[in-house]
């Protein structure tokens, strides 16, 4: 079953630019529903911009120090401030001075702000690896700005209520222009508190700051408010409050902020058609992919390399088995008959139909989807942090020709790796997503279907059928897609959408 290639070809590399955030374009908007209040949300994609002002900047002030910030994750900012019908149906009170459901609520403290924020996580209502948060101050500039590097996103008069347009009040939300990401009030109507202490800006470049100040008792509020003049009603303006205070000229408005990802070996089901599928998380991390050359049995294609992942996956903990097949495909094309064995003698192709399928429900986890891993995330996730050429011993954790009876078994029956996932060496080899192009040698970062421009498939694992040489983590094999093969199966990642 393995075929050696000889002809080298040149690996595609795809890099991810959001590590535990879906891959969106700028200003996407998504809704979530709170207590029968409609919250809208658009997107802020990770990247660079410069934090404060420039020195020739009219009203500048001198703690507005300008600073390269960098975002290496995505995140969500409300497309308006927290209304007072939303701050109501969680809250169960409206301490606003100018009363209105579609008016911002205001006369809330930061501290306030913390307990609504609670409740609302409390409700378990944030899309799956999110969380509702105030915004850090470099989130909210960085969100107010949308790409725009002056002290406005636009005419004051025509994205703002101030001090010399509003009456002397709040007004509606939304009422006046977005900025590019289709954000609404950055600018008046109320200053709105976010999560910082008002600590002193660095001058160098920084990384995902959080919370900077937090040895400082007072909370920054940003943008100016219906009573505030051009001076407090840009971009890079700061102010300042205590944590208890309440005042009707300050408000605020959520981010929505990837949580912190699951440890490895982490562990998720997913009912599909009534048959249930478990997954492992594999971190995002870097791993060396292929074999050293005092490896036994290595062959010359397992050029050893760096590969670098950005985000998490995970990583179906046993093969698919013919019970999971057979619900999807209504068939079961199997030699080796039995609902908790391994489905076999499907081709690759056949696996497109059935990932084809499987997506068409709907039942992935919001953010992901169904795929057949890269070759590479096979690998990572069988190695599970491990650098020798199994997992463990091989009677221990595999199915192979000396001990299989010449056939498969069902799975989990051997031994899981240190990230819980069973049989991938042996039972039987596994489809994987690509082509067998040549490894690099040098580092990769989310490698995507290297040798896509060849017509094979890459199998790994071995199976019940294979001999040592062939059960080792990093022991490549081939087939036509087409090909249907007793000794072939495959299982699932479920991989963010990209």
């Amino acid at each position: 079953m393995r075929t050696l290639i000889c002809t080298a070809f040149f690996v595609a590399m795809a890099l991810s630019t959001i590590v535990s955030s879906y891959a969106q374009d700028a200003g996407a908007q998504r809704k979530v529903a709170v207590n029968g209040v409609e919250y809208g949300f658009r997107f802020c994609p990770a990247g660079t911009f410069d934090m404060g002002s420039p020195s020739d900047e009219a009203r500048r002030e001198r703690d507005e120090v300008q600073h390269q910030v960098t975002f290496t994750q995505g995140f969500w900012m409300q497309e308006t401030e927290v209304t007072q019908a939303m701050w109501n149906a969680v809250m169960d009170a409206n301490p606003s001075r100018f009363q209105g459901d579609d008016n911002p609520v205001e006369n809330v403290s930061w501290n306030d702000f913390q307990t609504f924020v609670e409740k609302l996580n409390a409700l378990k209502v944030a899309p799956e690896g999110y969380e509702f948060a105030l915004p850090t101050e470099a989130q909210w500039e960085y969100a107010c700005r949308a790409g725009t590097t002056d002290a406005l996103y636009g005419a004051l008069d025509e994205i703002a209520w101030h001090e010399n347009n509003s009456g002397d009040k709040t007004h509606p939300v939304a009422t006046k222009a977005a900025n590019a990401w289709g954000i609404f009030d950055m600018i008046g109507n109320v200053s709105e508190w976010v999560a910082d202490a008002k600590g002193a800006y660095p001058t160098e470049a920084v990384t995902d700051p959080v919370n900077p100040g937090a040895e400082r008792s007072d909370r920054v509020t940003r943008g100016g408010s219906y009573d505030d003049d051009a001076e407090d009603c840009r971009a890079a303006a700061r102010s300042d409050e205590e944590p208890d205070d309440r005042d009707e000229e300050v408000g605020g408005r959520l981010a929505l902020v990837p949580t912190a990802p699951p440890q490895a070996g982490a562990q998720r089901n997913v009912a599909v058609n009534g048959v249930e599928y478990g997954f492992r998380f594999c971190p995002a991390g870097t791993f060396d992919m292929g074999s050293p050359s005092d490896e036994a049995r290595r062959e010359r294609d397992e050029v050893q390399h760096q590969v670098t992942f950005t985000q998490g996956f995970w990583m179906q903990e046993t093969e698919v088995t013919q019970a999971m097949w057979n619900a999807v495909m209504d068939a079961n094309p199997s030699r080796f008959q039995g609902d908790d064995n391994p489905v076999e003698n499907v081709s690759w192709n056949d696996f497109q139909t059935f990932v084809e399928k499987l997506n068409a429900l709907k039942v992935a986890p919001e953010g992901y989807e169904f795929a057949l891993p890269t070759e590479a995330q096979w690998e990572y996730a069988c190695r599970a942090g491990t650098t020798d050429a199994l997992y463990g011993a091989l009677d221990e954790i595999a199915w192979h020709e000396n001990n299989s009876g010449d056939k498969t078994h069902p799975v989990a029956t051997k031994a899981a790796n240190a990230w819980g996932i069973f049989d991938m060496i042996g039972n039987v080899s596994e489809w994987v997503a690509d082509a067998k192009g040549a490894y690099p040698t040098e580092a990769v970062t989310d490698p995507v279907n290297p040798g896509a421009e060849r017509s094979d498939r890459v199998t790994r694992g071995g199976s019940y059928d294979d001999d040592a040489e062939d059960c080792r983590a990093a022991a490549r094999s081939d087939e036509e897609p087409g090909d249907r093969d007793e000794e072939v199966g495959g299982r699932l990642a479920l991989v963010r959408v990209n």
